[in-house]
């Protein structure tokens, strides 16, 4: 549960889980990584909460570079639902080497996490295909892509999750 602006807590926080980091990645690289992409008027630490839990099992190693070694992913709370639906976009951007995973965290046990994943999941399709539909609805009535340029296998690659 996350709390609004008026300190009441929300039962559907705005949170992402940010997934396949690399596990020396810090909050501050995370959060320069979505300005890089964003803007820096954008996202802010203000706007845009990070936390990277740490893989407690290397927590006692000897070694300095695994003390704080995480456990490859985030999450990222907003306080602002459409700041967290334009930072989707993030969803396989390169970090470090890595394609990283952006998608709405689903919260809960094992089962209510699931089914919840399932439905966001669906719910990002959803907001992708729109938006894909939009973009090229706007192309076409600037004259910048002729009607019958893109065949539907074109479109569907748009409109894939992932890369």
């Amino acid at each position: 549960e996350g709390e609004d602006a008026t300190g009441i807590k929300r039962s559907n926080p705005y949170i992402l889980f940010v997934g396949q980091i690399p596990f020396h990645t810090t909050a501050q690289e995370l959060l320069t990584h979505f300005q890089k992409y964003m803007g820096k008027q954008v996202i802010t630490t203000e706007a845009m909460k990070i936390r990277i839990p740490k893989d407690e099992k290397v927590k006692d190693s000897t070694k300095d570079q695994d003390k704080d070694k995480s456990k490859g992913f985030a999450f990222c709370e907003f306080q602002d639902p459409e700041l967290m639906y334009e930072c989707l976009k993030m969803h396989q951007t390169p970090l470090n080497g890595r394609r990283i995973n952006v998608i709405r965290a689903a919260g809960g046990g094992k089962a209510a996490r699931t089914e919840t994943h399932k439905q966001r999941k669906l719910e990002q399709d959803e907001y992708i295909s729109t938006n894909v539909d939009k973009i090229i609805k706007e192309y076409l009535d600037q004259g910048k892509l002729k009607e019958g340029e893109l065949d539907s296998g074109a479109i569907l690659i748009c409109k894939r999750r992932s890369a």
